[in-house]
Formats: C-alpha cells, sequence, structure tokens
C-alpha cells in the first residue's frame, strides 16, 4: 500500500468518525434543550405569577428570567405584547437556527410566553469539544496509519527481500513460500534446459559442420576482439593454412575424398595447438585455415610451422601428393590494426606457396595492404613464363573396349627458381587475376605439343585441360586455331578437355571452341559430365568425341541406385551416337567392377595409374599402384 493510499483511506475514516460525534453531540444537546423547555414550561409560571399585576416588576422578571437561562422573552395577552426581551447576539442567533427546539412557547393563567433558550454557552462548549474530539480523531488516525504504513514497509521489504534472496521460508504465508518454491524449482529447470539449447545453437552456428572448427564468422569476432584484449607488451600470432590441392582431389579421386583431405588438414592443424591452451583453429573458407595463438613468440611460430610441416609430409607421402599445404604466419600487437595484419599473413601465404612444397614463412613486417601479395604472385607468374618453368606429367586412361581409342591426359605443374613446385591451380587462378592466362596457357600447349614431338610413340593421343578462358578470349581461339594448323600432322592426336559446368555457363562460346577444335581436326572431351538431364542438352549440342564421367556418379553404386541407373543411361546413348565414355577418379575394384557390368567404354584414376612425369618415353602398362584412403581420425599426427 502507498502512503498517500493509506492516508487517504484514514482521512475518509477520521470524516466518518468525526460525523458520528457530530451527530451524537448534536442529539445530545437537543435532547438536553428539549428538556429544558419543559422545565421551563413547569418553573416559570411558579416562580413569576404571571397573573399577578405587578408584571410590570421588571426586576423579578429578569431574576426569573436569568435563572431560568432564557435569552429572550416575549409575554403576551392576545396580540398585546406586555412584555419583551430580545436578544442580538450572532451566535445567539446562529444557535437558534441550528437548534430551533431550543425555542418554544406555552400559556399561563391566559398569557402566551415565546421563548428561546440561551444557547451561547452551549454552543461554544460544543464547538470545542468538536474541534478537540476531530483533532484527536484525526491525529488518532494519522499516528495509527503512519504506524501501520511502517509496518507494512517493513513487512513488504522482508518479503521482497525473502524473494530476491529466495529464503521463501521467510515469507509468512505458508501456502505462498510453498509456490514461490515450486515455481523456482520449475523455472531454474526450465531455464537451465533453454540455457543448453541456446548455447548448442550457439555452438553450432559458430563451427564448420565439416571439420568441427570454428568457422570464418567465429574467426573474425575472435580476431577482432584479441586487439581490445591484447596486452601491451604481449605478441599473438596469426596463421593462414591453405590445403593447396583439393581442386586436384576433387577432380581425380572425387569429392567425398576431397572432403576427407580437408578434415585431415583440418585435424592437422588442430593439432598444432595443443601446447597453446586458449588457442583455436577456424577454417575460414574452403581450403584456408586460420589459427590465433595469443600470448606468443616467433619461436612458438617455429614449433607451430614444424608440428604441421612434419605431419603435412607423412599424409603427403601416404597419400601421394605433391602437396599437402602452405603456412603463412605473422606477430602482430595492440597498436596495429586488422587490416594491416591480415595483409601481411596473406603476402606470407602468397610467399610460401612459391616456396618449397609444404612451406612456411613469416612475415613481420608491414607491406602495403592486400597489393603486395598480389603484386608477388604477379612477378611468380611472369617469371614462370619467361622461363617457361613447366614440368609435364601424364596419367594414362585405360581402355575396357578394344574398339575404341583413349589418349592421355597431360598435366602441368610450375617450378619456382629453386626447382619446387609451385600449386598449379594456384598459379592459374593468380594468372586469371592479372590476365596473365591468355599467354600461361598457350605456354602450356605449347610446352605439350613440342613434347609430343619428342616421344617415342606418335599413335597416343595427348588431352590437353583448358580453362574458361578458352570459351571467352577471342585472341586465344584465334592463336589456337592457327597453332592447329601449323601442327596439322600431330592435330588428329590432341584431345582437347574442358569441364562440363564451364560449358553450361557460356553455350555461345562452347559452340565457338569446339567448332575450332573440330575444324583442325583434333577431338573434344567434356570432363565431370552429369551433373544432370542438362548434361544431355550440352551432349546433343555439341556432340563431343569423349566424355568422362564425374567422380561422385561413381562413388557408391551399391548404395546409390540412381546413379548407376543414370551411368547406364549415358553410356547407352552415348554408344548410339559414336562417343566414347570414361569415367574418371576410379578408387577401387569394386568401382571398376561396378562400370565394367556397366559397359564403361574405359576408366581412369589412382587404382590403374598415378600422373608420372612426362619425358622422351611414356609408359602404357597399366600398372596398379595401392594408396590408403584418408582418415578421418588424427592418423597424420608425426
Amino acid at each position: 500500500m502507498s502512503p498517500n493510499s493509506a492516508l487517504k483511506k484514514g482521512i475518509s475514516l477520521s470524516f466518518i468518525f468525526a460525523l458520528i460525534i457530530i451527530g451524537g453531540l448534536y442529539y445530545a444537546t437537543s435532547t438536553y434543550l428539549i428538556r429544558a423547555n419543559e422545565q421551563i414550561a413547569i418553573v416559570f409560571p411558579k416562580t413569576f405569577d404571571i397573573s399577578s399585576p405587578n408584571i410590570e416588576a421588571k426586576d423579578s422578571l429578569n431574576e426569573t428570567i436569568e435563572v431560568l437561562g432564557i435569552a429572550s422573552i416575549e409575554i403576551s395577552e392576545g396580540t398585546v405584547a406586555l412584555y419583551a426581551i430580545t436578544s442580538q447576539d450572532p451566535i445567539q442567533e446562529i444557535g437558534q437556527i441550528i437548534f430551533p427546539m431550543a425555542a418554544n412557547r406555552f400559556i399561563a393563567s391566559g398569557k402566551t410566553i415565546t421563548y428561546s433558550q440561551n444557547i451561547k454557552p452551549i454552543i461554544i462548549t460544543l464547538s470545542i469539544l468538536t474541534l478537540g474530539s476531530i483533532i484527536l480523531l484525526f491525529t488518532a488516525v494519522f499516528i495509527t496509519a503512519t504506524a501501520a504504513l511502517k509496518q507494512n514497509k517493513l513487512t513488504l521489504k522482508n518479503f521482497k527481500n525473502a524473494i530476491l534472496t529466495k529464503k521463501y521460508e521467510d515469507i509468512p504465508f505458508a501456502d505462498l513460500s510453498e509456490k514461490l518454491k515450486n515455481t523456482e524449482e520449475t523455472f531454474n529447470t526450465q531455464l537451465s534446459s533453454a540455457q543448453k539449447k541456446i548455447e548448442q545453437l550457439e555452438l553450432t552456428s559458430s563451427l564448420d559442420p565439416l571439420t568441427g572448427l570454428y568457422n570464418r564468422i567465429s574467426f573474425k569476432n575472435d580476431f577482432e576482439a584479441t586487439f581490445k584484449k591484447l596486452a601491451t607488451s604481449k605478441t599473438n600470432i596469426l596463421g593462414i593454412i591453405r590445403a593447396s590441392e583439393i581442386i586436384t582431389v576433387n577432380g581425380e579421386r572425387g569429392y567425398q575424398m576431397g572432403d576427407k583431405y580437408i578434415k585431415c588438414v583440418a585435424n592437422i592443424v588442430k593439432n598444432s595447438l595443443t601446447k597453446y591452451p586458449g588457442s583455436h583453429a577456424y577454417r575460414i573458407s574452403g581450403a584456408d585455415f586460420a589459427i590465433i595463438v595469443n600470448n606468443a613468440s616467433e619461436n612458438d611460430i617455429s614449433v607451430i610451422g614444424d608440428t604441421i610441416k612434419n605431419q603435412a609430409e607423412v599424409m603427403q607421402k601416404n597419400e601421394e601428393l605433391n602437396t599437402l599445404c602452405y603456412c603463412g604466419f605473422t606477430p602482430y600487437k595492440l597498436n596495429e590494426t586488422p587490416q594491416k595484419v591480415m595483409a601481411r599473413a596473406d603476402l606470407a601465404l602468397a610467399k610460401a606457396q612459391t616456396g618449397p612444397a609444404n612451406g612456411l614463412v613469416v612475415e613481420s613486417k608491414d607491406v602495403d595492404g592486400y597489393l603486395q601479395g598480389e603484386l608477388h604472385w604477379r612477378q611468380t607468374v611472369v617469371d614462370i613464363i619467361n622461363r617457361r618453368a613447366i614440368t609435364l606429367f601424364y596419367q594414362p586412361i585405360k581402355s575396357l573396349n578394344i574398339s575404341i581409342t583413349p589418349y592421355v591426359e597431360i598435366f602441368s605443374r610450375f617450378t619456382t627458381k629453386n626447382g619446387e613446385f609451385i600449386s598449379t591451380e594456384n598459379v592459374l587462378a593468380a594468372a586469371h587475376r592479372h590476365d596473365l592466362i591468355v599467354r600461361l596457357e598457350e605456354m602450356i600447349i605449347e610446352a605439350i605439343i613440342q613434347k609430343y614431338y619428342q616421344i617415342n610413340n606418335r599413335n597416343i593421343r595427348f588431352g590437353i585441360n583448358l580453362s574458361a578462358n578458352a570459351l571467352i578470349s577471342a585472341s586465344f581461339l584465334l592463336w589456337l586455331e592457327r597453332t592447329l594448323v601449323r601442327n596439322s600432322e600431330i592435330a588428329p592426336n590432341l584431345v582437347f578437355e574442358i569441364d562440363e559446368t564451364l560449358l553450361e555457363s557460356n553455350p555461345i562460346g562452347a559452340e565457338r571452341l569446339f567448332s575450332v577444335i573440330v575444324r583442325a581436326g583434333s577431338s573434344t572431351s567434356i570432363s565431370h559430365f552429369g551433373n544432370g538431364i542438362e548434361s544431355f542438352r550440352i551432349y546433343r549440342e555439341l556432340k563431343p568425341n569423349y566424355i568422362k564421367l564425374d567422380p561422385n556418379l561413381c562413388q557408391n553404386f551399391d548404395k546409390d541406385l540412381a546413379s548407376s541407373q543414370f551411368v547406364r543411361m549415358i553410356v547407352e546413348v552415348s554408344h548410339r551416337l559414336g562417343c566414347v565414355v570414361i569415367a574418371e577418379g576410379v578408387e577401387n575394384t569394386i568401382q571398376k567392377q561396378h562400370l565394367e557390368n556397366l559397359y564403361i567404354d574405359a576408366i581412369q584414376g589412382y587404382l590403374i595409374v598415378k600422373p608420372k612425369e612426362l619425358i622422351d618415353e611414356i609408359e602404357l602398362s597399366q600398372t596398379r599402384t595401392i594408396r590408403r584412403d584418408f582418415e578421418d581420425n588424427n592418423t597424420y599426427v608425426g
């Protein structure tokens, strides 16, 4: 109850009691006056002889009036006033209005006596009594209300403290106390359950579903937060790790193997931080990982880098990869900006990718942002073109049908000045960014044609991979056509291969490219074929000589009957149109058996033979290589 509310209720009660008191006093006074009237009517005739001829004896009459407490009186006979005393006191007049019964008349000895009692003392006394009673009453009520209010405040305070401190047993109401206890228990249970769900949702939203590492959003938030928590004298480490062979693994072994490859790299990155509590690893893009090490030193970079390198070399050897990953590290302090730190890490990664396999570079000096890393890549690509620093590898395709002529797929690898291999995908991507792809691709094709003249077997067909540049560059198409015309004697032994998704993205460019190749007498091949029904439209319009099935179609024939039926349909249509069907990315004998049952024309993959360096002689013996699958667990710990 609020103070105003309590006071209002107290005043209201006081007012009611005051009315009752006033009413009681009024009733008592009225009764007294009525009885006085009766007494005057009896005593007055006895005290003063009205019939006496001495009525004019005013002294005796005045004495009688005073004794009887009469304020005014009139004695008359008929209409003739024999005697009259009139009171002009205003209090008397007000009193007569309030108490009309104070005036009365009676007849004695044939005379009419009209009088009014002297009520002035009564009015004064009554006023004093009424005012005093009301004052006392209001005072008592106010004191009582104030005391009750204080008690209520104390009770409410104790009640509030009992609720806030959850000491419900201190509440004086047993039912309420029990109810609050039950409600508190229910609320705590529901709150705990809700908190667990929220934590689970937050954790799920911050984790990469494939690797279990924190995702790009978490990295951004944590990386920016380190600049607020970093002590002035402390140093943190930022590392960027790139799984450089993901495109190669996806293309040659299938996307499932690509996922396992990413998981293994993630485990290697995570294992490198076991000695650094509070540090985290992140997957920030498809093939890129990041680590943040708090309160570290440059010596810790060497420890982490050596751990990653040792494990990567074990995995690289077991999986027969050219390289596994590259690392770029940079230390940073409180007074730096996230942009500068990221620029240094990007430059360090770019330098690492142009160095030894599984290399690591530490960049401590500030750079002018992203452009420094890109300038490094441009210089690297230009150097490769100028030095013609290319090494060719080949992978034969095994024929399952004696009536068809398969080809040998040629792969390009690039080397640094020190003779170290660089990721082909990274070089091609950098060439695209810096408009050097035409020069680079022309150099690759020239190297392949030159190498063809040097081999021991002129009946072999070479498969040459083309990029999206072949669909959009008119100058490249003109150069390609002229090159094939100049080398018309070997043009029929060249097969130009391009990915189906690239052909889908530019149908007009695809038709133009295929027409140039066909006019020159070379063959065409569509790789990663079979993404859907749309594949048949491309097939019908371009009429390729070869199609290479997407590795994902051939991964789980025993579990995916739809893929098996789809491949069977592709084979039947292709055989009617004279197109050779090749299954790439064949990993095991079970796949091979299923493909043979579907009458696939040829197969390609690590089950048959792994890529070899292209020298003057080509071995076409289809020897099987034994290779373990990527492990999901922490196999490559070193």
